[in-house]
């Protein structure tokens, strides 16, 4: 089949650039969307973004990659250290196999809310691996507003995955009275084992002056099945800090499932901050399970306020080994 070449800058006037193959799509230059415009690949083979190719939307503009269209099994989303950077419009990815070393960030714009990030692996015989760090922390709170809401993080994988570190935390109010932010749901889920070599973290805002709240805590959902080991870093998901007598956040957990053998993780937290209540942790193997240490202790109460309370911890495993576990309320 012939080739097609497409200058980017001569393509104006519209809100997305959506760009379809029957065969290989590649990007061999970075693109930035103006502002609220999206843009859109779709390859029936492979889209591949060479080195430094880095895509950028702004505002609602998202991203969305897709290579395997045609859904056959063979189309591979390679990204090479591409890095991809958008706001509340959020960012897809999907492709028999994706892998890529590039950072993936929807942190929102002043004042604005994290975008979504979402990773599909549509066949068993390929892998995803994104071992660049992904963000949707909120964006920055203007003054006398509330902390922004972080995005969510959903990787689906038929085959393994394989991620670094993942970040889903809210933003911290900005003056008196105003609450914390809250952290995003990060879910990861895989049919043939999970990798995660950086810390995953899911935790509220802070109210920081006044009567303030603390924003909600995210919560983390690992669950594989099949075959493969399930391997993490340390796993945090605490509700943001209340400010003297507001209320802590909502309590988020931790939850890992392996049914195809053993788990190996690090420290797990989800321990309350000032006025807030910690969170329950769920860890289970069909296999060994090791755990590092486990928080889930109650948070300081703030002067006039009471004490608050741990959340549980369940584990379970052939065998179980952990570092200790701390959940006690104050």
């Amino acid at each position: 089949m012939g080739t097609t070449n497409v200058r980017i800058s001569t393509v104006t006037g519209f809100s997305e650039l959506f760009l379809q193959a029957t065969n290989d799509i590649t990007v061999n230059n970075s693109v930035t969307m103006g502002a609220n415009n999206s843009i859109r690949l779709e390859a029936n083979n492979n889209i591949t973004l060479t080195n430094n190719s880095n895509i950028t939307t702004s505002g609602t503009g998202s991203i969305n990659l897709k290579a395997d269209a045609d859904t056959i099994g063979a189309g591979s989303l390679v990204m090479n250290n591409a890095a991809l950077r958008s706001n509340v419009g959020g960012i897809m990815l999907s492709g028999a196999s994706i892998s890529g070393t590039g950072t993936i960030n929807t942190t929102g714009a002043a004042s604005a809310n994290g975008g979504n990030i979402a990773v599909t692996g549509t066949s068993a015989a390929g892998n995803i691996s994104l071992t660049g760090a992904m963000t949707t922390t909120g964006g920055t709170a203007a003054a006398g507003t509330a902390g922004r809401n972080a995005g969510n993080v959903t990787i689906n994988g038929a085959g393994a995955v394989t991620t670094g570190a993942i970040t889903a935390n809210g933003r911290n109010g900005n003056g008196a009275n105003q609450a914390g932010g809250n952290g995003g749901a990060i879910q990861i889920t895989s049919n043939n084992g999970i990798t995660a070599s950086g810390t995953i973290n899911a935790t509220g805002g802070n109210g920081v002056a006044g009567i303030a709240a603390g924003g909600n805590s995210g919560s983390i959902n690992l669950s594989n099945s099949g075959a493969g080991t399930v391997q993490t870093g340390a796993l945090v998901a605490r509700n943001g800090a209340a400010f003297t007598t507001g209320a802590g956040g909502g309590v988020g957990s931790i939850a890992v499932t392996n049914t195809a053998g053993n788990v190996t993780v690090g420290a797990l937290t989800t321990s309350g901050q000032a006025n807030g209540n910690g969170g329950n942790i769920n860890v289970s193997a069909t296999g060994l399970l090791n755990v590092g240490a486990i928080t889930t202790s109650g948070g300081a109460a703030n002067a006039n306020t009471a004490g608050k309370n741990a959340g549980a911890v369940t584990l379970s495993g052939d065998s179980v080994t952990t570092l200790g576990i701390t959940a006690n309320g104050t």
